[in-house]
């Protein structure tokens, strides 16, 4: 699985595909009003007091936003957060374990995701478990990016020594 990540071409359009899902959530920004994206919202009250705020087409593009866009971004995300941190990690072990980071953190956002569908839908009630996968998703993320940054300024250190060098 990771060395289908860590090829150029899945890197590539993974990114591609995370730029453009990142772009189309202006579309759900637009139609939701002044206040913040469900996700963005770490426990069950903050997020049952926006959805309490909401005028129904909001709730309505909330809930189409987030049950298409907001279901494929997380695997965007993930191959390719994955696929770079697989492919720049180095050998053995810690670079699997690299690689696991931002696949954990798609699977938090997977389940907020759900968790803010049920609610927007007028399901179960079940945003008590926001503060149990809104955060964890954050971190996973963050550490990805981290990680995937250092990892590339490492590369692009060595291609420019190299450079000079020849």
């Amino acid at each position: 699985m990771f060395n289908y990540f860590a090829q150029t071409r899945t890197i590539l359009l993974s990114f591609l595909a995370f730029f453009a899902l990142f772009m189309a959530f202006r579309w759900v920004h637009a139609g939701i009003g002044d206040g913040p994206l469900l996700d963005t919202l770490f426990n069950g009250p903050d997020a049952r007091e926006r959805i309490a705020g909401m005028l129904p087409s909001e709730i309505l593009v909330h809930l189409i936003g987030t049950s298409t866009i907001d279901m494929l971004y997380p695997f965007a995300y993930g191959i390719f957060f994955s696929g770079l941190l697989y492919r720049l990690g180095g050998g053995g072990a810690w670079r699997v374990r690299l690689a696991f980071l931002p696949l954990i953190g798609a699977g938090f956002d997977l389940l907020e995701n759900l968790i803010q569908i049920s609610a927007l839908a007028g399901g179960p009630d079940i945003l008590g478990f926001k503060l149990a996968l809104t955060g964890p998703k954050f971190v996973f993320a963050l550490l990805s990016i981290i990680f995937s940054f250092v990892l590339v300024m490492s590369a692009a250190v060595r291609y420019f020594q190299s450079y000079l060098k020849s």
